[in-house]
């Protein structure tokens, strides 16, 4: 019984207080949210979760909102990010990332 008790650290209730901010910042501003992780992303010497979460974000937006979420983007770091993610990755990766992003203006 006591095991389920014990008190939370000030470390485990800053780590709480940061996942809920970030839950309620994807739930209410979702470009915003996407257009942070993809800014994290593609940061040089990003971690490798930030890296992975870049091809989650594109992939899964791509059908749903990826011309608001880069409109976004664009306007929170003042650089398309085509050109991002052209100066980040390299070789086919690149190109599947460039093409789901671009692919509604070519329409």
């Amino acid at each position: 019984m006591r095991a389920t008790h014990l008190p939370y650290s000030a470390q485990d209730l800053q780590a709480a207080e940061l996942i809920l901010k970030e839950t309620v910042e994807c739930l209410c501003t979702p470009h915003v949210y996407f257009s942070k992780a993809m800014d994290e992303a593609l940061k040089n010497g990003a971690e490798e979760n930030a890296k992975k979460g870049l091809t989650r974000v594109i992939v899964t937006r791509a059908d749903l909102d990826m011309k608001e979420t880069e409109t976004t983007f664009n306007n929170l770091y003042g650089a398309t990010l085509a050109h991002r993610v052209e100066e980040a990755t390299n070789g086919n990766y690149k190109d599947l990332l460039l093409t789901l992003i671009t692919r509604d203006q070519t329409s």
